[in-house]
């Protein structure tokens, strides 16, 4: 009985070591395939594996569950790559030999985690600078594109990503970048911004010791150390000083800015317990800007705010003295421009914040009617330290009346006036109103009611002179109670003129007889490029077209690729174009088309004459794709001469 025990327990040892391999045929060959182990139990598709053993070279095929994988053998250990195409989950690796021979292995295919990204940094990048992702699964990258514009890859591995900015994305505008490896795709959910940080050392990384390039301590110095738990790299630690929040404050070095202009601060931060609290404040010459208080958390987060500036150069103020002994840790600065379009146009007034003067009185501006009704102010201001304090003196709105220097206006043109003012007491629901001043006689604005909050308002005129004064008239309620603040003057900005969405429209880009974006849908030979000064119309290169005859189609230069089009929506075309004198095309007839998946549009026929003529042609896209099409084959040998194709949507 202990002897038959003892086989029992061997034969368990053997089951239990070798079970897991397993042969379909019952005789086993003589080269018998003997696995030792894998390299690993599990692995993702595309991942490498590998094991030992004896006789591998009869191995013929290896499989990993359905999908046959390329093996390559040295010695005794066999190596292949799991199959992309592998299902995921409990498989075998099979091995194929000679007269059905199989040996199974027991193996998983790992579902690949999803890429997670931990921290972003910097904050805002322009275009040709690296940026660099960390967090898990971020290897096996198939595309990073930064507002789905792929970006090119610097490096990557499981734990870290870097990439460049591609060109394309908007300036100074929000993006979101999105990462996609064979284990699925995520997107950024923080701040990032496609521009320029205009902070130096935003991302703290120069200094030593405790100091940072380019920042200042102006309170609380010795609460502003090197952070040992950073965000990325290396960060800031403070101890806040308490009581006020001004009583530990980190500020940048002065940046140029533009006033008027809006600007967002973000940052990464957080507190070492709950309970803190900080704002953002800026320092400058014509007064500090702040912003509401944020409440700091433990986690990492990011705060943001947007101001609209008041000065050339700015200092960012990060004010955290508030909690005595609270400890925070921030990194990843950023002030960018979150400007759209082209800069306002410049304020016309002199002093038009009123920071300028003394005791009572205002530099460039005259206290006409009512001198003793108007003081300056310097608690009731909406930017900077000074603003304008006015009573109405009653009757008529002239018998408070503040104006400024004349500023030089052009007859026709349209002006903006504009200025901050809230009243107060019996001033809340008075009214007053905008006039102006100028040889060519006074011209008024309508009356505007005044609450106690701090409100803009704003008049559209069209000057009557070459000089004017800006008035504001305020008598109009006895004792009525105002504060003005940031007054100006602006020339009303010109329409921006509707968008071309054809390419290369003056037909200057290409090679040869060739146009880029264009295409030559119907007789390609009969449509060439011309250089000859008078036959064109602009720029140095246009399009010689020659009819086929019979049909208007069987020439034809179309736009390539489609445009863009909204259903419903009108758009304009033009084109240039004239005919060679004495040609069949002087009297001829050509027509706009256009092609597109809901069907073809025609326009009017258009008869050429040896001059140069614009034709113009309105149409109601059918489709979010069209492609504009010239139809010049109507007259055949006619020559026409083209240029200056534009396609625009209607006013």
């Amino acid at each position: 009985m202990k002897i038959l025990n003892k086989l029992l327990k061997g034969l368990l040892v053997f089951v239990l070591t070798f079970g897991f391999f397993s042969c379909d045929d019952d005789e086993l060959s003589s080269n018998q395939v003997n696995v030792n182990g894998l390299s690993v139990n599990g692995a993702y598709p595309n991942d490498p594996v590998s094991f030992t053993g004896a006789n591998f070279e009869t191995i013929q095929f290896l499989f990993v569950g359905e999908q046959q994988a390329e093996f390559q053998l040295n010695g005794d250990t066999v190596s292949f790559v799991v199959p992309d195409k592998a299902v995921v989950g409990p498989n075998f690796i099979t091995l194929a030999m000679a007269d059905n021979y199989r040996v199974k292995i027991p193996f998983e295919v790992l579902l690949r985690p999803t890429p997670v990204i931990s921290t972003i940094s910097p904050g805002a990048a322009e275009p040709g600078e690296n940026v660099t992702i960390t967090g898990t699964s971020l290897n096996n990258l198939e595309k990073i594109s930064v507002n789905d514009m792929e970006a090119t890859v610097v490096s990557s591995s499981e734990s870290e990503l870097v990439f460049t900015i591609p060109e394309g994305p908007q300036n100074n505008a929000l993006a979101t970048i999105k990462i996609v490896t064979s284990g699925g795709s995520t997107e950024s959910g923080s701040i990032f911004y496609v521009g320029k940080n205009l902070l130096l050392n935003g991302v703290l990384e120069e200094g030593s010791g405790d100091d940072f390039t380019n920042w200042n301590k102006y309170n609380g110095g010795d609460g502003l150390i090197a952070s040992d738990q950073p965000y990325a790299g290396r960060s800031l630690k403070v101890i806040a000083a308490g009581g006020d929040a001004w009583r530990t404050q980190f500020v940048s070095d002065p940046t140029e800015t533009l006033v008027g202009v809006d600007y967002t601060a973000f940052m990464w931060i957080k507190a070492e317990a709950e309970g803190g609290n900080i704002r953002f404040s800026t320092n400058s010459t014509t007064g500090a800007l702040y912003s509401g208080n944020y409440d700091i958390g433990t986690e990492w987060q990011q705060i943001e705010w947007t101001f609209t500036n008041n000065d050339s150069a700015t200092r960012l103020v990060l004010d955290m003295g508030v909690s005595t002994g609270m400890v925070y840790h921030v990194d990843n600065i950023t002030l960018i421009s979150t400007l759209s379009g082209p800069p306002p146009p410049p304020n016309l007034l002199l002093n038009g914040d009123l920071e300028l003067g003394g005791a009572d009185d205002f530099t460039n501006w005259g206290e006409w009617n009512g001198p003793d009704l108007m003081t300056v102010e310097t608690t009731e201001v909406h930017g900077g330290n000074r603003s304008l304090k006015a009573i109405g003196a009653g009757a008529d709105a002239w018998r408070t009346q503040f104006g400024s220097d004349a500023v030089t206006t052009e007859v026709g043109k349209t002006y903006i006036a504009s200025m901050w003012i809230k009243g107060e007491g019996a001033g809340n629901g008075g009214n007053v109103r905008f006039s102006t001043a100028a040889t060519a006689g006074a011209l008024y604005g309508p009356n505007f009611a005044i609450t106690d909050n701090w409100q803009e308002v704003s008049w559209e005129f069209e000057a009557n002179d070459v000089a004017t004064n800006l008035v504001i008239d305020l008598g109009a309620v006895q004792d009525a109670v105002y504060y003005i603040d940031d007054i100006s003057l602006t020339e009303t900005p010109p329409p921006p003129p509707n968008e071309n969405i054809l390419l290369n429209s003056g037909l200057e880009e290409g090679a040869g007889d060739d146009f880029t974006d264009w295409g030559k849908w119907n007789a390609p030979d009969l449509l060439t490029a011309t250089t000859v000064a008078e036959e064109v119309h602009g720029g140095n290169r246009a399009l010689k077209a020659i009819g086929f005859g019979g049909d208007a189609w069987r020439t034809q230069f179309a736009g390539d690729p489609a445009a863009t089009t909204e259903n419903g929506v009108n758009y304009v075309a033009s084109v240039w174009i004239k005919a060679e004198a004495g040609s069949p095309g002087e009297g001829g007839t050509v027509r706009f088309s256009t092609a597109a998946t809901a069907g073809a549009q025609y326009g009017p026929d258009f008869t050429i004459s040896a001059d140069w003529q614009e034709f113009t042609w309105t149409f109601t896209a059918n489709d979010v794709a069209t492609n504009l099409v010239l139809d010049v084959g109507f007259v055949q040998d006619a020559v026409y001469f083209i240029d200056d194709i534009t396609l625009t949507e209607e006013d």
